[in-house]
């Protein structure tokens, strides 16, 4: 990999010359594209902003990390039985499209 300055104080990583990544020159951690807890896509600010104290996303955040704060910044995690019974209960995303020919 190499690294090399851009514009706007950010940086070019060329990885293997197959493909590119523009990063600002201060970066923070990254936000996984999938909550490490349910598996479900990261897609808002919530998610942005539960990830960021409890590594996982808002829904996961209101359903154990907040009343288990503790246990949860000790490591604790609920068992694949607790997290599918809340994926099931949780509302679908809506998702409007429209294909105009």
């Amino acid at each position: 990999m190499s690294k090399k300055p851009y514009i706007n104080n950010r940086w070019i990583e060329t990885h293997q010359a197959v493909f590119v990544i523009i990063t600002p020159d201060k970066t923070t951690d990254t936000i996984p594209i999938s909550c490490p807890v349910c598996q479900v896509l990261m897609r808002n600010k919530d998610d942005e902003i539960s990830w960021e104290y409890f590594q996982c996303c808002h829904m996961c955040k209101l359903d154990w990390a907040e009343s288990r704060k503790n246990e949860w910044l000790g490591g604790w995690r609920p068992s694949s039985e607790q997290i599918q019974e809340k994926i099931n209960s949780r509302p679908p995303i809506q998702i409007n499209l429209s294909i105009d020919n």
